[in-house]
């Protein structure tokens, strides 16, 4: 219906909502998606959030933690270029989940 803002909150509650039910690789797909259309449309905030959410369920989830921590780190960057500065400091949190989380 042409709320792109709301489509791309959309897949990523739904998302939220799979991760909270363990369906990890539901949860992805969507945090996907929502990567995929938040890149194509610039909306640098939900691209953050998705890439920071993949980071914590590859991360500290499914054992893949330079995937995770790539995908944080990414997320982390573009809260900085944007001026998040107070999404940046939960990115930041789950970077250092991450980074212990590997030992």
């Amino acid at each position: 219906m042409g709320d792109n803002a709301g489509l791309q909150a959309s897949l990523g509650n739904q998302a939220v909502i799979l991760q909270d039910r363990s369906d990890l690789d539901g949860a992805m797909a969507l945090h996907k998606q929502k990567e995929q259309f938040c890149r194509e449309l610039a909306i640098v905030q939900g691209l953050a959030i998705s890439l920071a959410n993949q980071g914590l369920i590859l991360g500290l989830n499914l054992g893949r933690r330079n995937e995770g921590m790539a995908k944080a780190e990414e997320a982390l960057r573009l809260c900085s270029r944007a001026g998040l500065t107070s999404l940046a400091r939960q990115v930041q949190g789950i970077v250092n989940d991450i980074r212990a989380a590997g030992g």
